[in-house]
């Protein structure tokens, strides 16, 4: 069994990426508060589309 501080250091090398780009965006909410606009956007655009397609295989008016 590897050493826990072995299993440690071997996430904080395989995580380093990810953890380096929450410190940036927790550090800049403005710029991630964008990017989560931007991202919900798409998925209403997706998701009115998906709507559509199911009131109209329902019947209902569109």
């Amino acid at each position: 069994m590897p050493h826990p501080t072995a299993l440690y250091d071997l996430m904080l090398t395989k995580f380093k990426t990810q953890r380096e780009t929450y410190t940036y965006y927790m550090n800049n909410r403005s710029e991630l508060d964008a990017r989560l606009a931007i991202g919900a956007e798409k998925a209403r655009v997706i998701a009115r589309a998906t709507l559509n397609r199911v009131r109209a295989k329902l019947g209902f008016k569109i």
